[in-house]
């Protein structure tokens, strides 16, 4: 079972990527970082899924950043957890 540090981080991850690994030990400057990319990459991935929905491809580009938001929270929860050495992480060993 993972701690209630792994839970938070994910969650926080989950909503604004990056900052949830505030709460790591390590990574904190990769947090920062990967915050101001994800944010960039969302507005971006916005514009361009706006400006295509007239096309079938647009309606689809809306789902990038879901996915980006998904992928940073486990990755959060897998650096936590192997921090910790308690649980197992989800995905990225």
């Amino acid at each position: 079972m993972a701690s209630n540090k792994a839970l938070l981080a994910t969650i926080i991850s989950f909503l604004l990527p990056g900052l949830g690994l505030l709460l790591s030990k390590e990574n904190k400057v990769k947090g920062v970082l990967v915050f101001f990319l994800v944010m960039i990459a969302d507005v971006v991935s916005f514009v361009v899924a706006y400006t295509l929905t007239l096309c079938c491809i647009g309606l689809f580009l809306f789902m990038v950043p879901v996915v980006i938001h998904i992928i940073a929270a486990v990755h959060t929860h897998d650096l936590i957890v192997k921090e910790e050495k308690e649980g197992k992480p989800i995905i990225f060993t």
